[in-house]
Parts: structure tokens; sequence; C-alpha cells
């Protein structure tokens, strides 16, 4: 993939459905602004979060044709862009989820778009997955494959 087409994500744009948000966001901002134009009309205001991503990635959303390729980035990045799911049987902190994020980016791929889930059924720790692969740390895969485990466990526990 040409570097070109690389975008500067900001840390809180982490997930893919937040890039079709956006393109959605271009798209109607493009609709009003040839409506608008064809009326006399002034501008349309962006996001805070459009405005950010524009910003750090240098684009200029008055500019139609920096719109367009701004769309056409968001698409191959929901496309090609990697991705990983984690689950979670509970909301890990935002602090925890923006450290995850970070460390992501900085030691995967900057690129890396994240989907945090909740998964109750995990009973605790964690579940990763990519296209291709499934890591499973949860205490449900562990008890699943040592059911008499947590019971020594817990009698151990009583033990001490």
């Amino acid at each position: 993939m040409s570097s070109s087409l690389n975008l500067v994500m900001p840390e809180y744009i982490e997930r893919r459905v937040q890039l079709r948000s956006l393109v959605r966001e271009l798209q109607e901002m493009e609709s009003q602004l040839s409506t608008s134009h064809a009326r006399g009309a002034g501008s349309v205001k962006a996001s805070p979060q459009l405005t950010d991503l524009a910003h750090v990635n240098g684009i200029d959303l008055k500019k139609k044709d920096a719109r367009v390729a701004l769309v056409d980035k968001l698409e191959t990045a929901f496309t090609h862009y990697p991705s990983i799911t984690l689950q979670f049987a509970a909301q890990p902190p935002s602090d925890v989820r923006k450290s995850i994020v970070e460390w992501l980016r900085t030691e995967i791929d900057p690129r890396v778009l994240i989907d945090i889930r909740l998964r109750p059924t995990l009973g605790g720790g964690f579940v990763v997955r990519t296209p291709n692969h499934q890591i499973d740390h949860s205490w449900r895969r562990y008890l699943d494959q040592k059911p008499t485990g947590f019971a020594d466990f817990l009698r151990r526990s009583a033990d001490v």
C-alpha cells in the first residue's frame, strides 16, 4: 500500500465503524456544500473528530479535492488497515483502553484498528482475534480445559 494512502489516526479513532461514520459525514458535507453553493449559502461545520483527523494529516476540508481524497483514504483504511478484536468479560476502564490502543499502535502497527467488545461468558481474562488467529486467555477456556482445577484452587485457598 502506498504511504500516501496512510492516515495518522488520533488515538480516539480506533474502530472501523468510526471510519464509516467519518465517510458518511464527509459525504453529507459534500452534499450540503453543493446544495448551499447552488443557493449561494455559506459553509458546513465538521465534527471535532473529522476536524482533528484532517488537522493531524494536513488536509484542508475547505477544498473539495481534499475531501474526496480523504473519503478514498478512509475507505482504504476501512478495507486494508489491520484490525484486532479484543473481548473482555467487563468493560475496561477508559485509561486501560487508551493504554491498549497506544501499545498496539506503537508495538504492532500505527494503523491498527481495535474493536473492544464485551463477552461476559469469558468470566475473566481476554480473547484476542485477528482475521487469521485467535488467542484465548480467558478463565472460561482455562476452566473448560481443567474442570476440577478451579475446585482444587478453592480448596487450597481455604486451607491457607
